[in-house]
């Protein structure tokens, strides 16, 4: 096994990739090594390598200068003919590694999980695990020369509020709690249990919170097959399949809170400085940008490993407690029933 090589010169028409997926959580904590490859080498495009559902999101950022879906890349001329000489596999299943060494990126660099494959890299970095998942991330700026200042920022741009109230008028009420529930996303695993959510609309005060169910047309469906009475409340309404990417971010910068388990939508709405309420697994814990308007809520009277889903610590997450968290946050006084 090689030992860390800082890379010093590459070719000044060349590109550097970053491969990261949503296996490990949301894909915006691999932004922190992003920057650090752009202040570095300025003049070199960052090209990301990703799930498709992150391109819009992704591109946001002025680190990430092109956007690849995973599903499109079968050759390894692709890695030619876009002129990559440095490629960072966050990822821990990475179906391009084989590709990547047929076509002799000189740089194929991941981390040190095992022995296992370890004749497709170039280097391998032996991760730390007590560390925030952002900083093992940026961990691989040690193979970059010169100092590396340390930028977890996301940087995106943020909706005027004028232009975000117009858009949304008449959805959008300045004298409510605009709270977004993203219940169900498809293919996760890590979830929390739809009639909690049902649980949390009947019980919060509907004079003064109004809630908006969000996601896919086919997240929606699958709630109205598992949970149809969610949608039954007249202050909730049904947002699902109904915008676009970009009306769907700001949406969200819109609103007042948003109430999920889904990562990449909690650390967005943090970003967008709206209150995000995540119940997630301890596990994943360190899986999230250090941010004031985000609150990780799990059940810390249960013992539980969490290796792999469901979590007990998640599941069985009182959603009285929930309730009391979003009354706190948003100056509210009356008892729960």
């Amino acid at each position: 096994m090689k030992s860390v090589t800082r890379i010093e010169n590459i070719s000044s028409e060349s590109k550097i990739a970053i491969y990261l997926t949503e296996d490990e959580g949301s894909p915006l904590l691999g932004l922190a090594l992003a920057n650090a490859l752009k202040k570095r080498y300025q003049q070199h495009n960052v090209i990301w390598i990703g799930d498709l559902s992150s391109e819009e999101l992704l591109l946001k950022s002025p680190s990430v200068d092109e956007f690849h879906s995973l599903s499109s890349i079968k050759k390894e001329s692709f890695f030619s003919d876009n002129k990559i000489e440095i490629i960072f596999f966050l990822s821990r299943w990475n179906p391009l590694a084989k590709l990547a060494k047929k076509a002799k990126v000189p740089h194929r660099i991941t981390f040190k999980e095992s022995f296992k494959d370890r004749w497709l890299y170039s280097q391998t970095l032996q991760r730390d695990l007590n560390l925030p998942l952002y900083k093992q991330y940026l961990q691989f700026a040690s193979f970059l020369d010169g100092e590396i200042e340390e930028d977890s920022a996301m940087n995106f741009p943020y909706p005027d509020e004028y232009d975000r109230l117009m858009q949304f008028k008449g959805t959008i009420k300045k004298d409510a709690v605009n709270l977004i529930l993203m219940p169900y996303k498809k293919g996760a695993k890590w979830i929390y249990p739809l009639p909690n959510y049902f649980d949390l609309v009947e019980k919060l005060p509907r004079y003064r919170f109004q809630f908006f169910i969000l996601g896919s047309e086919q997240d929606g469906e699958m709630i109205r097959k598992y949970q149809p009475n969610l949608f039954y409340p007249p202050s909730v309404t049904d947002m699902t399949g109904k915008l676009s990417s970009e009306e769907t971010y700001d949406f969200i910068a819109a609103a007042d809170g948003l109430v999920s388990f889904d990562h990449t939508s909690l650390q967005l709405a943090a970003e967008l400085k709206i209150s995000a309420f995540g119940i997630i697994s301890p596990k994943h814990k360190n899986h999230f940008l250090p941010n004031e308007k985000l609150q990780l809520l799990f059940n810390e009277k249960e013992e539980c490993n969490c290796v792999t889903p469901p979590c007990k610590c998640q599941q069985t997450y009182p959603v009285e407690d929930l309730i009391q968290h979003v009354l706190n946050t948003f100056g509210e006084t009356e008892d729960i029933e």
